[in-house]
């Protein structure tokens, strides 16, 4: 009757995908270079440690970044009830309007040596197009 009817269509119907399946198992067994004996447990279990391993440390990232940003943001609400500290806050000396002491001479940097006599990339040399 009806009921085999319904069940002759769903057997082909799952023979037919399974068919489909089994050539496209075989071609990426092909195309990934496995033998022809390889079941598709073995193919993909290394795709499969990997994906676990990959959402793991996912997960670790965003955690770590998410407490990274709590602890920036419990910083940043510190600094707010503390008022500015190091070099954003004004020296007394200046509050007291007392001169200022001479600061030491910086030494110059090497590549400013080089560019002043006319040396290295600065100077005109292969570096530049020159």
């Amino acid at each position: 009757g009806e009921f085999y009817n319904w069940a002759a269509e769903r057997k082909e119907s799952f023979e037919s995908d399974l068919g489909a399946a089994e050539a496209a198992f075989s071609a990426l067994r092909l195309f990934l270079g496995e033998e022809a004996l390889t079941e598709p447990e073995q193919l993909f279990e290394p795709l499969h440690k990997f994906l676990v391993r990959f959402d793991a440390v996912a997960k670790e990232v965003e955690d770590a970044a998410r407490e990274s940003a709590r602890q920036e943001a419990r910083q940043a609400r510190r600094q707010a009830k503390q008022g500015p500290k190091g070099p954003g806050r004004l020296p007394n000396r200046l509050l007291l309007d007392e001169p200022a002491r001479p600061q030491p001479a910086q030494r110059p940097e090497v590549t400013d040596v080089v560019a002043a006599a006319g040396g290295g990339a600065a100077g005109g040399g292969a570096a530049d197009g020159g």
